[in-house]
């Protein structure tokens, strides 16, 4: 009888310890994303800015000119890994 109810605690104080490890876990990633997404949006100033693209600039990409030979994303978002941290 005594060994039943010991084994019963144990498993008890168990599913204690792992549910509040999930939910402080939780909480921590929910932090850690919320940090850097707010990192990234302070670092381009940009991107932040840019409202949303209508539906004709989502169908196509923008025209190429002859006077910029780089790709119309390193227009809008001049970030470069090296910038990253």
């Amino acid at each position: 009888m005594r060994r039943n109810l010991h084994i019963k605690l144990v498993l008890i104080m168990v599913l204690l310890i792992v549910s509040l490890m999930v939910v402080v876990g939780a909480f921590l990633m929910n932090s850690v994303t919320g940090y850097y997404i707010n990192d990234f949006t302070s670092r381009s100033p940009t991107l932040s800015a840019r409202t949303t693209p209508t539906s004709s600039e989502t169908s196509r990409p923008p025209p190429r000119t002859r006077r910029t030979a780089r790709p119309w994303y390193r227009r809008c978002c001049p970030l470069t890994p090296a910038s990253w941290g």
